[in-house]
């Protein structure tokens, strides 16, 4: 069975090309010197609303089909998914400090491998794109439990007060902690409003179907003002607070909204047919080893050869297909394997909506 959501894999690679820009910008050889825009940011945004989205989405589907939920299912998973690449790169990085090629704190190694890093300030470069990985495991860890101990409504509705609650913390953060100010969009209470609308997408997306005239709106030319409406979000971000209270919560709405129509409809427009463009959305399956290899390429302070354009973007490109298709692939397989029924799991407390669409394998 094709457990993929159409475009999802596009859009990976539309975020992941973001983060190589944004990154590039600056380095040897590279055209453009100054102003990414904010891009690397906004890619890693656009991960974390997918990540909200497909988690939830392949929660919602199990609990759909069996009337539970396995939290040792789908930690199993999780782990196949994330630790083989994730702990490789970490190890390579080990063995750079142990030779004396590279100088990393052992503390920042440890914080890298606990999945902890985000709350460092001042993080080495090859460990710091580590922070949104460890986002993502915080997430792993929370979201399926609350869902569990909580029931899916009552889970939703404190999903939806972040919504309201994050923005107002990365405010208050930088007016009452003002040492913490480095902090914000990265430590996970100040980021976490990007997993639950993503989160909340897909809770919402069968009583969104339900709605006419959102029907009628998602397929309509008037779509077309929420990806302008990501523009003007990122534009917002010239000055802090409008970001963090205006900016953010804006751009996360309009991605939602995009996910939804390029997933609904695949084919209904040129983003939407090229977000399935077969080139694309290879460059959207290897987005995580491709996020976990840039970094040592796009060093803007290393002189060598490497770290310039375009060796750097080959290089990366390189390092992350050898990563997928020797390590990644092979684990991802093993995902799926037929196993005997999963404990630690948690009956359903209430009755699921139907959810629309396959699931992914994530």
């Amino acid at each position: 069975m094709d457990r993929r959501i159409p475009s999802l894999d596009g859009l990976r690679a539309l975020s992941i090309l973001m983060v190589l820009y944004g990154h590039a910008v600056g380095t040897a050889g590279f055209p453009v010197r100054h102003a990414s825009l904010g891009l690397a940011e906004s890619g890693v945004r656009v991960f974390f609303i997918i990540s909200g989205f497909l988690i939830t989405q392949l929660l919602l589907n199990e609990l759909d089909s069996t009337g539970r939920i396995s939290l040792k299912g789908f930690y199993r998973r999780r782990v196949l998914r994330i630790f083989p690449a994730f702990y490789t790169y970490w190890l390579v990085m080990l063995g750079l400090v142990l030779t004396g090629l590279l100088a990393i704190p052992g503390k920042d190694l440890i914080y890298a491998a606990t999945y902890t890093i985000n709350y460092v300030v001042n993080r080495p470069w090859y460990l710091g794109h580590l922070w949104s990985l460890a986002v993502e495991e915080q997430f792993y860890a929370l979201w399926p439990l609350t869902i569990v101990l909580l029931g899916w409504r009552r889970a939703f509705r404190a999903a939806g007060a972040l919504l309201l609650l994050v923005p107002v913390i990365r405010v208050a953060q930088v007016r009452l902690i003002p040492s913490h100010q480095l902090g914000i969009t990265e430590e996970f209470h100040t980021i976490a409003d990007c997993i639950a609308t993503g989160c909340l997408l897909a809770g919402l997306r069968a009583w969104l179907w339900g709605q006419e005239r959102y029907r009628r709106w998602l397929g309509s030319w008037q779509f077309w003002l929420a990806p302008g409406l990501t523009v003007l979000a990122v534009a917002l971000y010239v000055h802090p607070e409008v970001k963090w209270l205006i900016g953010i919560p804006l751009f996360n709405v309009s991605v939602a909204v995009c996910i939804d129509r390029w997933t609904r409809f695949p084919n209904a427009d040129p983003v939407g047919r090229l977000l399935n463009w077969r080139p694309l959305a290879f460059i959207g399956v290897l987005s995580y080893s491709l996020y976990l290899w840039q970094q040592p390429f796009f060093n803007h302070r290393a002189h060598h050869w490497w770290n310039a354009f375009p060796w750097n973007v080959m290089g990366a490109f390189v390092l992350a297909s050898i990563s997928y298709y020797t390590i990644e692939k092979p684990f991802l397989a093993l995902r799926y394997k037929p196993r005997a029924a999963e404990g630690l799991g948690a009956p359903a407390l209430e009755p699921m909506p139907s959810q629309a669409g396959s699931s992914e394998a994530a």
